[in-house]
């Protein structure tokens, strides 16, 4: 489809939504606040087993699901990294305002 720039941003502006206002990702059974209780009630119905949330570091995702070692080097290709030096922020980002 091919629109004119008016109406192109016209069409996109009404994706916006007025200050205050929140979108909403998720909700009914897959929202935050019931996933647990609703999801395992409707597994339940149909025979499956419970859902229970899972920890899982960032470590394990990168090695098993990425093939990624993330103590490797990427220029010298050794398997041990240090930390020489952490930066910590002077303050705050600043806040903008509504």
């Amino acid at each position: 489809m091919t629109l004119e720039a008016n109406e192109f941003i016209r069409r996109f502006c009404l994706h916006i939504l007025p200050s205050g206002f929140m979108k909403m990702r998720h909700y009914g059974i897959l929202s935050s606040r019931n996933k647990a209780i609703e999801l395992n009630k409707a597994k339940e119905f149909f025979g499956l087993k419970k859902w229970q949330k899972q920890k899982v570091s960032w470590e394990t995702i990168a090695r098993e699901k990425l093939k990624i070692n993330h103590l490797q080097c990427k220029k010298c290709g050794k398997n041990s990294l240090e930390i020489i030096q952490t930066l910590n922020a002077g303050r705050a980002p600043p806040i903008s305002a509504m």
